[in-house]
């Protein structure tokens, strides 16, 4: 129980296995919360250093990440849009577009969605 806290698969099938091989409670408890704690604190640490590190090496190239960053936005947006209005201004498809079903007799409100299918209405 200690170590599936690390490891991903384990983390998922640690307790219904523990409760299948019956795994006494308090052994359980104990393994449990002391691989939690352990890997809460552990990654918590490790990220913090590691955040540190990291800072060191990229405050120089920061504002080039920045410029990077805004410059794959707005490009992709750019391409997104061109997309959406090429697709907006296709060709005009040769069905109608289908009319909407009118209310079903006795529902709640008008305003919602119904459809009429075979003569049942369906909400």
């Amino acid at each position: 129980m200690f170590f599936g806290r690390f490891v991903a698969l384990l983390r998922i099938l640690g307790e219904p296995l523990a409760g299948a091989l019956r795994m006494p409670y308090r052994r359980f408890l104990v393994a449990n919360a002391a691989g939690g704690l352990v890997c809460a604190f552990g990654t918590t640490y490790l990220l913090f250093y590691l955040g540190q590190a990291a800072e060191h090496w990229l405050k120089d190239i920061s504002w080039a990440g920045l410029v990077l960053a805004v410059l794959a936005g707005v490009v992709s947006t750019a391409w997104l849009r061109r997309r959406a209005k090429r697709l907006h201004v296709s060709e005009p498809s040769d069905q109608p577009a289908p009319a909407l079903a009118p209310p079903c007799p006795g529902s709640p409100s008008p305003w919602l969605a119904s459809s009429v299918d075979q003569g049942v209405c369906v909400l």
